[in-house]
């Protein structure tokens, strides 16, 4: 009888010579040795990239090419039905996982049968590889379901599920254009828990041809109808898609009036999920921490037309006792750091 792999990798390829050796290579290279590594190339690449991916006589990798090509979300279904794994691990074909990246994520998998879908924290790099900020997402189910009211919970090369869950719902949705994850996500609550480890366990590039440079605007509106659906399924009541959008992207907001409601609906929105949620006491200081840091994005983005909405902002986040005034006072420094770098940039 074949014994079964534990892990199967999914790493979809097209176009990314400059990066590929260094993806594959920290694949190969992790400390758990349980593992197949799927790699799906489409047809009409014109790089180097299959010679690269044909260099390696690593018997751990699958390579399948499709021809005629299927784009990124067709070939992660692909792998997804071709998985032996028990577990689905994501990969990009310009990260970099770190050694120990499926050691923890098998661990805490093991050892937690309610979660079917985990990812990590990450730190940015460039396209030389040079390190810029660490990106940390909700750490505890309830958490990840509040965070999905507005923004995927993941990033998405980080994450390790079961492959039972991604069979059960069919796989991505093709039409979730550049934004298949998020949606996969939400649809997944209805089925099992998601968290992420608070820990970094990838490095994740950026770059001009990285789809969230490429692709932004288009998958900011798929973002937007998804969030939509995510909050009426969660909170039971529909949101206007003005607001939704203001949350999202506060950077658009663009009178007083929306920035105000903007603020309002935030808090409205966890007054209702707290009513309808069991919530353990790091769970209510998580969302806290979030909703201070999108109010505080909304009031930083507003502050050039309006000082004094701005200030309204932040005083209602104050009177609100979210936290203790220390804790209070670093978060509202360090969203307020962040932002303006991001505005600069």
């Amino acid at each position: 009888m074949t014994r079964k792999i534990r892990v199967s990798c999914i790493m979809p390829v097209y176009n990314q010579e400059k990066y590929l050796s260094e993806a594959i290579n920290s694949i190969l290279g992790q400390t758990y040795q349980d593992f197949e590594l799927l790699i799906i190339s489409d047809h009409g690449t014109s790089d180097e990239s299959l010679e690269i991916i044909n260099s390696y006589s690593d018997k751990r990798i699958w390579h399948i090419h499709n021809n005629p090509p299927l784009g990124l979300v067709k070939s992660l279904n692909l792998g997804i039905e071709k998985a032996k794994g028990e577990y689905v691990a994501r990969m990009d074909s310009d990260d970099v996982s770190l050694p120990n990246r499926f050691e923890k994520q098998v661990k805490f998998l093991d050892s937690h049968p309610k979660i079917g879908i985990l990812g990590s924290a990450i730190i940015f790099i460039n396209s030389a590889g040079r390190p810029s900020r660490f990106r940390y997402f909700p750490h505890t189910p309830n958490s990840v379901k509040w965070y999905l009211l507005f923004n995927s919970c993941s990033a998405h090369p980080t994450v390790m599920g079961r492959k039972e869950i991604f069979m059960k719902l069919g796989g991505y949705n093709i039409e979730a254009l550049h934004a298949e994850d998020y949606e996969f996500w939400v649809n997944a609550l209805q089925e099992t828990q998601i968290a992420n480890l608070p820990e970094v366990l990838l490095q994740f590039r950026i770059h001009k041809e990285s789809i969230t440079k490429k692709y932004s605007k288009i998958q900011r509106q798929t973002k937007l109808k998804i969030a939509s659906s995510a909050i009426l399924k969660t909170v039971g009541y529909s949101t206007p898609k003005n607001l939704i959008k203001a949350i999202q992207q506060p950077i658009t907001i663009n009178n007083n009036t929306l920035a105000i409601q903007a603020s309002k609906t935030l808090i409205q929105l966890k007054d209702s999920f707290f009513s309808i949620y069991s919530l353990s006491k790091g769970e209510r200081k998580e969302i806290h921490i979030d909703l201070l840091r999108r109010l505080c994005r909304i009031a930083l983005a507003y502050i050039k037309r309006n000082p004094a909405i701005s200030m309204t902002i932040y005083l209602r986040a104050l009177t609100l006792r979210l936290l203790n005034i220390f804790l209070f006072l670093r978060i509202v420094i360090e969203q307020t750091v962040q932002d303006y770098k991001e505005l600069l940039s």
